[in-house]
């Protein structure tokens, strides 16, 4: 049994009674409306429930693109983000500008090299295009003057050095003569490809060298053949001990 107000008193009514007790009007009519409200009444409820929700929903999403644009912004915009977007520009000019030093010191070796080239050719072009200078060859003055003995320039003399401690080892005799002085002086024995440096001078119508081997001295000393140009003399090398006839050209006929 349900009970309702009635509408005209407002007494509680059973739905089983056919009149208010009180008042004395009929239930009937007021248990179908009271009914049919309920009907109504529901569905009204529900509705409003879901547009306060879907409010509340769109309200809370509306707020959460709202913090979530100023977060990106602000973190945009925060000094660590500027400070890494700085840093990263500054990488890009750095590396820009070392590739640029790097083409620009290639392109300056290529020009070096092409200008060395270059240079190279001209004075290839230019030494062949010398004419040939002949050795100068000894010569003996007619008075036999010491100073004259050799015209200035360079000298390069083969021979042999025959001992009975060194049989016939071919050997080569170098020297300048500048302002009657023996310059830059060497012996060398092509067999054993000793080298030695020697001191000359001329003496008493003689070409003289003294040098070291093997911290003993060793000393040659030679005459010129006025019609062969060629010297000719004796060695003595302390360092074995050895005596020999010397004899040189300037035409190398050994076979080193």
């Amino acid at each position: 049994m349900a009970l309702f107000k009635c509408s005209r008193c407002g007494n509680m009514v059973s739905d089983k009674a056919a009149a208010c007790p009180k008042c004395g009007h009929p239930v009937n009519e007021d248990a179908q409306s009271d009914k049919f409200a309920g009907l109504e009444q529901t569905p009204r409820k529900k509705n409003t429930t879901l547009m306060v929700l879907g409010t509340v929903l769109g309200i809370v999403l509306l707020l959460t693109l709202l913090a979530g644009g100023a977060y990106l912004y602000l973190k945009g915009n925060s000094p660590e983000t500027v400070a890494l977007a700085d840093n990263d520009t500054t990488k890009v000019e750095e590396e820009k500008e070392n590739k640029d030093s790097t083409i620009k010191a290639l392109d300056a070796k290529v020009k070096e090299l092409e200008t060395k080239q270059a240079e190279d050719s001209i004075k290839k072009a230019n030494e062949a295009s010398k004419p040939v200078v002949e050795k100068p060859k000894p010569v003996l003055d007619s008075d036999g003057s010491l100073d004259y003995i050799l015209e200035d320039g360079k000298y390069e003399y083969y021979g042999t050095w025959n001992s009975d401690y060194y049989s016939s080892h071919p050997c080569r005799l170098k020297f300048e003569k500048r302002n009657g002085r023996l310059r830059n002086c060497v012996y060398t024995n092509l067999t054993y490809n000793n080298r030695i440096v020697l001191k000359g001078y001329i003496r008493d119508g003689v070409l003289r060298f003294v040098g070291r081997r093997n911290g003993q001295k060793v000393t040659m000393k030679f005459r010129v053949d006025s019609h062969a140009h060629d010297l000719y003399g004796e060695g003595i090398d302390n360092a074995s001990n050895d005596r020999a006839n010397v004899y040189f050209s300037t035409e190398y006929e050994g076979e080193n």
